[in-house]
């Protein structure tokens, strides 16, 4: 392990400009800052996503049972919001079933609403 000095331990003693998203305040904690230098209370994230769920029909005893087969075809779209210290995330995701051209046959088609909330402790 390499010894680092004072400076490079401590970045707010640096006379370097950091790269990081991260700048001290006076109470000690670190407060995120925009590209542009302007502070920010949340991040923000969203994500987009399709699945394809597919099951072949089954074989009980050599014969086939067309009653074991199914399709499931979905799309979701989740957003998620972060206090600027990352400890607090709070998240929600819409996932939605695709009915139609076999869809549903033999499986729910559903809407499903999931909301979460995560805390970092560090």
């Amino acid at each position: 392990m390499m010894p680092c000095s004072l400076s490079a331990c401590n970045p707010s003693t640096s006379n370097a400009r950091s790269s990081s998203p991260y700048v001290p305040t006076p109470n000690g904690k670190k407060q995120h800052t925009s590209q542009n230098g302007s502070n920010s209370s949340f991040r923000r994230a969203f994500t987009a996503a399709v699945s394809d769920l597919r099951e072949d029909e089954g074989e009980i005893d050599g014969v086939s049972d067309p009653l074991t087969e199914f399709k499931k075809q979905s799309t979701a779209l989740t957003t998620a919001y972060a206090t600027s210290d990352l400890r607090w995330v709070f998240k929600g995701t819409w996932s939605h079933a695709l009915n139609g051209d076999g869809n549903g046959q033999n499986f729910p088609t559903t809407d499903i609403f999931t909301v979460g909330v995560s805390y970092a402790f560090y």
